[in-house]
């Protein structure tokens, strides 16, 4: 944790105004903490726990490495972690405090990625999955009696299906939990499970019966999910590989009227303008899904890779839906830590059958939230 206070560089300005608390936040420049360093975050989830309340990005920390190439490149990355518990009002630039590391002394030695956090309503619990690689089990979790941790290691679990990586945690209206994930094992393909009732691990990986898993949803030799409802509908977002990829991947749209789908694919909404993808394909790392020719490398829009759809309450009780990835690789200096990340409200049009959709990302330099 110490090492956050030594990755120094010169943020950009991001403006907070004062009517409604609309905040920009900026796609081209680091965010700084309230330190004035680049915080070393990313990954994760943004979640407010109660209305008006602060905001906490529970993240991962990757120190001072140089990546050093375009996609997986051991051991940035694939090395050094950690989990930070990161707090704001508003989650304007400079206005994030580190509250400190989220894990007790009892964690696995291993390499961690992709940390979220939820709330369990019958436990009481605030509960941390994280993903592990090269550790006892594919995911680790803990519980916090509150948002700011530690949280207590209780233990090491797979799910229903080999490998799991990449994941999501969605709480429904009903309070049961449901991850989407990617099996790692079984080609890089995604799908979800209910959890059990207190949230530590998956309903699928007991045997429990029917109607605890979606099967897989879309193709195969995908990653990055984000889950969010709606208006009644399920998103599920994901798309092709990209393994810490400075050539970012693409933003595939599923919807379900039940957590658990049947998903219908719609639209790519994250590849570059003019963009005609192969069906089945998306827009990351060039590969091949039986006889397709999956060649869209390079032609990410926003240049990141998906990682957290934050939902921020309206006064006229809506809910804006703000799009985060990670930009790997982008850093001026070339240090993990300062790679920076892309932000897009997300825009919703009626698709002619009953669910809207969000439309198609153009580049956008800086965005406007209101918190």
């Amino acid at each position: 944790v110490n090492t956050v206070g030594t990755l120094l560089l010169i943020c950009g300005t991001l403006v907070s105004l004062t009517w409604g608390k609309p905040v920009v936040i900026s796609n081209t420049a680091g965010r700084c903490n309230t330190t004035g360093a680049i915080m070393d975050a990313h990954d994760g989830s943004y979640n407010q726990w109660s209305p008006d309340g602060p905001w906490y990005y529970y993240a991962m920390g990757y120190g001072g490495c140089h990546q050093g190439g375009d996609m997986c490149a051991a051991p940035c990355g694939y090395g050094y972690s950690w989990i930070g518990v990161w707090k704001s009002e508003d989650m304007s630039n400079s206005s994030w405090a580190l509250v400190r590391e989220a894990r007790d002394q009892g964690w696995p030695d291993c390499i961690y990625f992709r940390v979220h956090v939820v709330f369990n309503p019958a436990t009481k619990l605030y509960v941390l999955w994280v993903n592990l690689n090269g550790g006892p089990a594919d995911f680790a979790v803990g519980t916090s009696e509150g948002p700011e941790g530690p949280f207590a290691f209780v233990h090491s679990v797979n799910v229903g299906r080999p490998g799991g990586g990449d994941f999501d945690i969605l709480v429904d209206d009903d309070g049961a939990g449901y991850i989407i994930y990617t099996a790692v094992g079984l080609g890089h393909t995604m799908a979800v499970e209910r959890l059990s009732e207190d949230f530590l691990s998956s309903a699928a990986a007991h045997g429990s019966g029917a109607n605890v898993s979606s099967g897989v949803i879309g193709n195969q030799f995908v990653e990055a999910p984000a889950m969010f409802k709606r208006d009644k509908v399920y998103y599920a977002l994901f798309d092709n590989c990209c393994c810490f990829c400075g050539h970012g991947s693409g933003i595939g749209v599923y919807t379900a009227h039940h957590p658990l789908g049947p998903y219908t694919y719609h639209n790519n909404i994250g590849c570059a303008p003019g963009t005609n993808l192969t069906a089945g394909c998306g827009c990351g790392m060039d590969h091949s899904v039986g006889s397709l020719t999956c060649a869209f490398y390079g032609d990410s829009l926003t240049k990141a890779q998906q990682n957290f759809v934050i939902q921020i309450p309206q006064p006229d009780g809506s809910r804006q839906f703000v799009w985060t990835g990670d930009r790997w690789e982008s850093a001026p200096d070339g240090v993990k830590a300062h790679d920076l990340q892309y932000w897009s409200v997300l825009e919703f049009v009626p698709n002619g059958a009953g669910i809207d959709l969000p439309v198609q990302f153009t580049w956008e330099d800086e965005i406007t939230i209101n918190v």
